[in-house]
């Protein structure tokens, strides 16, 4: 027990220690590492990347809700599990890259180096040159007057999530996702791709060439792939509002705490910016 509401679960003594928690009381779980100045960047970018679009985080955790739900998220390693997460997250990152009209510009837009090779030298120095970087060309981005605004709900982005990715078991073995560019890559013409034998290929934006889904074995990768398209038949066939939606799919707390912010954000303005 950690104190408070908060219980140690597991410790993972893999290539970055891992402590797993989860609250006594709203059953959230995390994973906490200590002085893992990569994983703390990462974190701090998508922290970001989500004051672009409020939708983010709900995505985010809907997605994650949807992913529990369906037991798509059991580990066969240690690091599939803490690997998983980031993934889930670059397919959101990606989906709101190219739906249409985009939410997110590609990640090179927002930071055009590779942020695992940055941060060499003075920690502090190379973190702020990072920072400094990324808010002034996220707010360049937010303050661009012909940028068309998409104003789907999380019903309908979730939706078009589902059907964007529903044939990934097929499109996985010749494209791969890179959220730098926002792109569909062809695996064999690119270079830092071509010898990789992984299932499916989601290029981590922020440690390239590395692969977020590097633990996905082809038998996950199928169930991964079943599981979007029956969700995507299931909740295309239903009229389904944002209320229903998030009833069917995540607990009450999580629906609660999705609404909440929806709200706040309609009363402050920032939906859909």
């Amino acid at each position: 027990m950690l104190g408070g509401r908060w219980q140690m679960v597991q410790l993972i003594c893999g290539r970055v220690p891992i402590l797993k928690c989860k609250s006594s009381h709203y059953g959230f779980s995390c994973d906490i590492s200590i002085d893992n100045l990569e994983s703390q960047m990462k974190s701090k970018l998508l922290l970001w990347i989500s004051e672009i679009d409020g939708r983010f985080r709900d995505m985010v955790l809907l997605v994650k809700e949807w992913a529990k739900a369906h037991e798509i998220n059991d580990a066969t390693s240690n690091e599939w599990d803490f690997q998983f997460i980031l993934s889930l997250t670059l397919l959101v990152i990606f989906h709101f890259q190219t739906c249409e009209p985009a939410i997110f510009p590609p990640l090179k837009d927002i930071y055009a180096g590779n942020v695992a090779d940055d941060l060499q030298g003075l920690r502090t120095v190379a973190e702020r040159n990072i920072a400094e970087a990324c808010a002034a060309n996220i707010r360049s981005f937010k303050q661009n007057k012909f940028r068309r605004v998409n104003h789907s709900s999380l019903s309908e982005l979730f939706i078009s999530f589902l059907a964007k990715f529903s044939d990934i078991g097929v499109k996985a073995s010749e494209q791969g996702i890179c959220t730098k560019t926002g792109e569909w890559v062809c695996r064999r013409s690119n270079i830092r791709w071509s010898r990789k034998t992984d299932p499916i290929l989601i290029e981590d934006p922020f440690e390239q060439p590395e692969n977020s889904a590097r633990a996905v074995r082809m038998s996950g990768l199928t169930r991964i792939s079943e599981v979007f398209e029956i969700s995507r038949r299931r909740l295309s066939s239903a009229d389904q509002n944002q209320d229903s939606l998030l009833t069917t799919l995540v607990r009450p707390q999580v629906s609660l705490e999705i609404k909440a912010r929806h709200n706040q954000g309609q009363h402050s303005g920032d939906a859909g910016k």
